[in-house]
């Protein structure tokens, strides 16, 4: 059962934890940007990552939703579902090349790296971890995430050393346009905004589970969402308002610590496009693949369907997809609140 809810957790972290949540960027517009307040958002969005993960992993493990497919009818009704279910496969598919473009970029700005070939290798490496099929998918995220958690935590630990950072926290104020009674509806939007992913992972992670372990590990897993969230958003807090503007803010803040300090980041980061990569990857095989091809196969396929793709760019692609892919999301968690399966 241990093993089983640490692998639905770790997937579920690995999901949501993408380039994105890694650069920081994530974490400074939907929680630090309301200052201190914004913290409480980091709690209430684990909150809510916790039941809606228990909600999905429960519906997978039960037989309801074993992919998006199954979990679209539930949530969306038989209505809406298939719309939904070829909308989701062509969000994932774009969200595969933007994980591919950032390894491009990554590759480039960090070690001076043609921008194909920074792509190639992570593609190369994603289409490895998927490959064994649900296994690659749990044991690559059981192995990567706590290796990002600990850089988080590390960071976190660097910067509490440093004099005066807790009161540079409790000094943070919102930054202009962010009023800080708005800050439920910045937690709201980042659970919608991530929730997608998230849920599509899980129904692959949790699907045949035994029922304690599945829903176990989906709450664990927001839970530690939240706690990451925090984790991040406490040393942003501390550099407001010099990060406002920043494209990447982590690595604003790494860049005080020295060089080992940037290396480490941007493995990390490396790290974090890879988990998310392998969710998208298989998430898309257990949806795609034919009767007689290996959900690994198809993962890998998919990657290299993936790459002409990520040709288009880091910035263009995650403003093309990345704001209805969180409409999407809002309405997948309206759906999974407020109806109910047979067995509820």
């Amino acid at each position: 059962m241990r093993h089983d809810a640490l692998g639905v957790a770790a997937v579920y972290l690995g999901a949501v934890i993408g380039g994105g949540f890694a650069t920081g960027r994530e974490v400074l517009f939907f929680f630090a940007a309301y200052g201190p307040a914004g913290l409480i958002g980091c709690a209430a969005a684990g909150a809510a990552f916790a039941w809606l993960g228990a909600r999905v992993v429960r519906l997978a493990a039960r037989g309801s939703a074993r992919d998006y497919t199954g979990l679209y009818r539930f949530a969306l009704g038989p209505a809406i579902a298939p719309a939904a279910d070829w909308a989701t496969t062509a969000f994932l598919y774009v969200g595969l090349a933007v994980v591919l473009a950032g390894g491009a970029a990554l590759g480039h700005d960090t070690w001076g790296t043609a921008p194909w070939l920074g792509a190639a290798a992570l593609g190369a490496t994603i289409a490895g971890v998927v490959l064994p099929g649900r296994s690659g998918l749990v044991w690559g995220n059981l192995a990567l995430v706590p290796i990002l958690a600990a850089a988080a935590i590390a960071l976190l630990a660097a910067e509490a050393a440093q004099p005066g950072f807790w009161a540079a926290i409790a000094a943070a104020r919102h930054l202009p346009g962010r009023p800080p009674v708005t800050w439920p509806l910045g937690a709201a939007l980042y659970v919608g905004y991530n929730l997608l992913l998230g849920a599509v992972a899980l129904c692959a992670a949790g699907a045949g589970l035994p029922l304690r372990a599945a829903m176990w590990g989906g709450a664990a897993g927001g839970v530690a969402l939240g706690a990451m969230a925090t984790i991040i958003a406490l040393p942003l807090l501390a550099h407001l308002p010099a990060l406002a503007a920043a494209p990447v803010p982590l690595a604003r803040v790494v860049e005080a610590h020295g060089p080992p300090w940037r290396t480490v980041y941007a493995l990390g980061l490396a790290a974090a496009l890879l988990t998310t990569g392998v969710a998208t990857a298989y998430a898309l095989a257990v949806r795609l693949a034919p009767a007689r091809m290996p959900q690994g196969v198809m993962a890998a396929v998919a990657v290299v369907l993936a790459l002409p793709a990520a040709a288009f760019g880091l910035v263009a692609l995650v403003a093309t997809v990345y704001p209805a892919m969180g409409v999407l999301g809002c309405a997948l968690g309206a759906g999974l609140v407020l109806r109910r399966a047979p067995e509820d």
